[in-house]
């Protein structure tokens, strides 16, 4: 039987699931997999590939993986001369050999990351706010409030489904909330129907005929 203890349990497991991005995306022009990340990496992504292209020219250091990052930039940007390969060094490895084609790969994938960035905030920010409508939906509850409990609950799962994420745990609230209303609502009919408020008296038999159309019955028995 659904309690008030198993909507708070609902509540707690749906805000320990949903905070942010946690479902594979392919988001913007390079189809950049969010999954896990917050706004706080992605922030982090955007200033780092922006200082590789303010050092450019100074011939800034990166790393192998960066590397290969600007190469899939300098190729989704059609730049495919300044993709090289580097030969007896590396084999099989290519690099974007020109600086200035360096430094607009970095930017261009600075402001892919600010994008991205933007995009993980709002989702951050529903998080929270499907949160407290989840926290209204239990103090509605707690209060016995039932109406305004489920709308505060199916107001969190349409938050959720905003941004074409999995739903499932503000859905879960909503199904607690459900259960443990209707048992409410059950417990009260019945209270209802055997309740006979103080006072009240029982209201006698109507017979099933009237004193004269008993008469006439029971003279077309005799008669019979």
């Amino acid at each position: 039987m659904a309690t008030i203890n198993d909507v708070w349990t609902a509540y707690e497991e749906a805000r320990a699931s949903w905070s942010g991005c946690n479902w594979p995306t392919h988001y913007g022009g390079l189809g950049l997999d969010l999954k896990d990340l917050s706004s706080a990496d992605a922030h982090r992504a955007a200033n780092r590939w922006r200082a590789i292209a303010a050092n450019a020219e100074a011939g800034e250091e990166v790393t192998a993986e960066e590397e290969a990052v600007l190469v899939d930039m300098a190729l989704h940007l059609r730049l495919r001369r300044a993709v090289v390969s580097m030969g007896g060094i590396s084999p099989g490895l290519l690099r974007v050999c020109k600086r200035s084609t360096r430094g607009l790969c970095a930017e261009s994938l600075a402001r892919e990351w600010d994008l991205a960035a933007e995009w993980l905030a709002d989702i951050e920010l529903d998080a929270r706010w499907a949160e407290h409508e989840g926290q209204e939906a239990v103090s509605a509850a707690e209060d016995g409030d039932w109406d305004q409990a489920l709308a505060h609950a199916r107001k969190a799962c349409s938050i959720e489904s905003a941004f074409g994420a999995p739903r499932g745990p503000w859905e879960h609230l909503e199904g607690a909330i459900e259960h443990a209303a209707s048992i409410a609502w059950l417990a009260r009919l019945t209270g209802l129907k055997r309740k006979r408020p103080a006072g009240a008296q029982r209201l006698p038999r109507r017979p099933a005929f009237s004193p004269s159309q008993q008469a006439i019955a029971t003279a077309k028995k005799m008669s019979l």
